[in-house]
């Protein structure tokens, strides 16, 4: 049987930390859209817009269009990535699938969609997403594209934007890691009409959906090391 002591007297205590030296917050950032494409040129242009979604109707002649979309999931397919670039960026990769639980005039049951592996056989997409969409005019720089089966979304945040400067040697040290956060996911969908503008030949009736889902992105660059501080430490003794 055993008790915890804690030591009376305080004594220099040597705790070895991941310490963080500058961070990033990037609030209500857009990782869910698609290039937006001017209207006279048919170009993109570089700015953000949700993405348009087309979902087949549903029923045997594809007469129950979309009546809402109820809940959007966001599941990571895998953690977040941070490479820091040429020690002037920060470059960070979240990969992602997203659910839509889907509610279907006149009928009962709700369905689940997953984006993007239902693309293609039930749902269309305005333009293909599996081409970069590319958003060149804010900073940080910022793509979508589908890879391997997953949304891929990327950042490239310059140094500069985050909230204490770093040195060269700490840029330098060995153990610089940086660790992402995604906090207070939020979506905005909006069901519109309906168009042949489904899956298959002739394209099947489908509803026009635009869905756009933001994240607020926290970004922490730290080093390894030791911090001192006073202190009494507690230990375990067995009698």
């Amino acid at each position: 049987m055993g008790e915890f002591k804690i030591q009376q007297e305080p004594q220099q205590l040597d705790i070895f930390v991941k310490r963080i030296l500058a961070r990033y917050i990037g609030n209500n950032t857009q990782i869910l859209f698609q290039e937006h494409r001017d209207p006279l040129t048919g170009l993109p242009d570089g700015t953000k817009e949700p993405v348009t979604l087309y979902i087949n109707n549903a029923g045997v002649d594809s007469l129950n269009p979309v009546q809402c979309i109820s809940e959007v999931i966001l599941s990571l397919t895998d953690c977040p990535t941070n490479t820091i670039i040429c020690n002037s960026k920060s470059r960070i990769s979240i990969s992602f699938k997203v659910f839509l639980l889907t509610k279907f005039q006149d009928v009962a049951a709700p369905s689940l969609i997953v984006l993007p592996d239902d693309m293609g056989t039930s749902v269309m997409t305005e333009y293909d997403l599996t081409q970069p969409q590319n958003i060149s005019n804010t900073n940080p720089k910022e793509t979508l594209q589908i890879v391997n089966g997953n949304f891929v979304y990327t950042a490239d945040i310059p140094l500069t934007q985050f909230d204490h400067e770093l040195t060269k040697d700490q840029l330098n040290d060995c153990s610089l890691q940086s660790h992402v956060l995604l906090k207070c996911m939020n979506f905005l969908v909006d069901v519109d009409g309906t168009g042949n503008n489904g899956t298959g030949t002739p394209p099947a009736l489908a509803t026009t959906v635009t869905l756009s889902i933001t994240e607020d992105i926290i970004d922490k660059i730290g080093i390894d090391q030791d911090v001192f501080v006073q202190g009494n430490p507690e230990d375990f003794i067995c009698s």
